[in-house]
């Protein structure tokens, strides 16, 4: 059986595969999650002007209130992918948090995106760390715009800018 990877081999399908996913360019807000066992970062993304409008880090029950309001159109959220060890029971609680988000916005278009796939598109190599990701971001932003983000909300920003850019791919203006 071949082994499995969580970074597509071919980006066009990704790109196609999101295209068929929506029936028209994204517009309005994105709500990206990275989650977490306990507590998730997220981040409100504009989509039409590519700009973060907030973000935080709050419990899972919470976050899934806060999904309640209906502040966003579209969900990107980070997916667990093979990290080629024996996981433990983070990984698992992890795991239903993601269902549970999905659920909770199961009205809206939503996407999966693995983490070497949002590492890949952000640094342009799918084995980069934090480090580098987050000095992307700031060279793509500017560091007055990402003054305050922390922690977890930088894996937000990626996961709102590569979801922001493959769409963008996917369809032209």
């Amino acid at each position: 059986m071949p082994k499995r990877t969580s970074v597509p081999k071919n980006p066009q399908n990704r790109l196609s595969n999101l295209k068929n996913e929506l029936t028209s360019a994204p517009k309005g807000i994105l709500l990206a999650i990275d989650p977490g066992n306990i507590d998730s970062a997220w981040m409100l993304f504009d989509l039409a002007e590519c700009a973060f409008l907030d973000f935080g880090i709050c419990f899972n029950n919470e976050l899934l209130e806060l999904m309640k309001w209906r502040l966003f159109s579209y969900l990107a959220i980070e997916m667990i992918g093979n990290m080629g060890g024996c996981p433990g029971d983070d990984v698992f609680e992890t795991a239903m948090w993601v269902g549970r988000f999905i659920q909770s916005s199961a009205s809206m278009p939503h996407t999966r995106l693995y983490r070497k796939e949002v590492v890949n598109h952000i640094c342009g190599d799918p084995n980069a760390g934090d480090k580098e990701v987050r000095a992307e971001l700031i060279k793509r932003y500017g560091s007055q715009l990402t003054k305050g983000i922390k922690y977890d909300c930088w894996s937000a920003l990626a996961i709102a800018t590569t979801f922001h850019d493959y769409a963008h791919r996917a369809f032209p203006t």
